[in-house]
């Protein structure tokens, strides 16, 4: 991550710049925050526009209380739009029998710690909160068509590099351009796939029309079987966004349609999962490849006057739905870092409160990244010990689904407890919950679609 660029002798910082490289969530989260703070902020975007892209997403509780706290018509947004889904369990099921393995509740954890629900919303709809949060404040912030390739660390400033053979000045860049990022290619002298490693999971996904029968009561489940598993979650307006995990090859084809495919492999599984599948859409379908890397322990997030924020830092499996919240997490610490400096920070003090940041930031992540791959493997591997032969016969396969039920239903209130922080000092829990649906009305109107 050394830059051979000529170096300047250090100077006083009279004003604080901030590149962004990244326009995604958490790019325009520490953007945001940074522009609160009285920052000077540019956002380096590389799509020519920001168009819809990607389904809902969970906005935890842990994270919804930062948004809140940077600014509230971030969260009353979420609020209009998005959906509460902490008011309502949470559950795994063995995928064959449909019979209940465990359920937990997310909303007790989020109590406890005076944090709001968590809500589902989607992505568009986040992404386009959060940039006009960022456009409100400074209306030429976010630069499309400006993809960041690379930087050049001098004692008074950090120089950005475009794509396009530009060259803009910094005093701070932040490298939120996601999992295959070119800052942290740079920053640690690797190309930018190359410490990335396969998970073992292809996984595919869709959002669409359906209401299950116990929506009231349950907003998420799991449905786990033999080297694959089934995520179904309510997410509003009548909708089911669903998750199918299967231990393939990196690169597979799928041949012929998705659905088709699928129906297979999820063939005699609890009756949910098949109308669900049914009530898809063929083009809704996205299928891909999970990559992820381990915690940064040697190398670390900074480079001088660059540092690392969300995927580009942390990549993590979705099983724990705590990626963006992360990002979140990581945009409001490196905000508050950055607001102690005042409006003359030198060199080192900069590089100081970037420390600040990593330290506060790092350990945590880590765990919370071990926790997602554990998660992930745990539901991976899980097998119906209770059917087979001498199995059965013998009583362990019943036994040691009752153990599993005990472990993993005991552990999730203290995972929970982990992941469900209040990071805001002296705030109150205020944020409402979205109003609560007719359901009834709603079911009908699904299934008359």
């Amino acid at each position: 991550g050394q830059s051979s660029c000529p170096r300047r002798r250090q100077t006083v910082v009279a004003s604080l710049k901030v590149a962004v490289a990244g326009g995604g969530l958490g790019g325009l989260a520490v953007a945001g925050a940074l522009l609160q703070k009285g920052f000077d902020v540019r956002v380096y975007e590389q799509a020519s526009s920001y168009k819809p892209f990607g389904g809902p997403i969970q906005v935890q509780s842990n994270a919804l209380a930062l948004l809140q706290d940077i600014n509230e018509s971030l969260t009353r947004a979420i609020s209009a739009e998005g959906t509460a889904t902490g008011n309502r369990k949470s559950g795994i099921k063995d995928g064959l029998s449909d019979a209940w393995y465990c359920q937990f509740d997310t909303g007790a954890p989020a109590k406890k710690r005076n944090l709001p629900l968590t809500h589902v919303i989607d992505r568009p709809k986040l992404q386009e909160a959060l940039a006009k949060f960022v456009i409100s404040q400074s209306p030429r912030a976010i630069r499309t068509s400006s993809r960041v390739v690379g930087y050049c660390n001098h004692a008074d400033h950090v120089d950005v590099l475009l794509e396009n053979g530009t060259t803009e000045s910094a005093d701070v860049l932040v490298g939120a351009d996601g999992i295959w990022s070119s800052v942290r290619a740079q920053m640690h002298g690797e190309d930018a796939r190359s410490s990335a490693s396969y998970s073992g999971y292809h996984c595919f996904t869709a959002t669409c029309k359906y209401v299950s029968e116990d929506v009231d009561e349950i907003s998420y489940k799991i449905y786990l079987g033999k080297k694959q598993y089934f995520v179904a979650s309510d997410v509003g307006q009548g909708r089911v966004q669903w998750y199918a995990f299967l231990g393939r090859p990196a690169g597979s084809e799928t041949q012929g349609e998705k659905l088709g495919f699928l129906s297979s492999k999820f063939d005699g599984w609890s009756p949910e999962v098949q109308e669900i599948l049914n009530a898809t859409e063929e083009g809704e379908v996205e299928a891909r490849d999970l990559y992820d890397r381990a915690p940064f322990v040697r190398k670390g997030w900074i480079d001088e006057r660059v540092v690392l924020l969300g995927d580009a830092a942390h990549p993590m499996m979705p099983n724990l739905g705590q990626g963006g919240c992360m990002a979140f997490e990581d945009a409001y610490t490196l905000a508050s870092s950055l607001g102690e400096l005042g409006s003359n920070a030198s060199r080192d003090q900069v590089h100081q409160a970037l420390e600040r940041y990593q330290r506060k930031r790092f350990g945590r992540t880590a765990i919370v990244q071990g926790l997602a791959q554990m998660s992930s493997n745990l539901l991976f591997h899980y097998e119906r010990l209770a059917t087979g032969g001498v199995q059965a016969f013998l009583g362990w396969g019943v036994f040691w689904s009752t153990i599993g039920s005990v472990i993993v239903g005991g552990s999730m209130p203290l995972v929970l407890d982990f992941l469900y922080v209040n990071l805001v000092e002296q705030r109150t829990s205020d944020i409402p919950e979205s109003p609560t649906k007719a359901w009834a009305t709603v079911k009908a109107s699904s299934r008359q679609n």
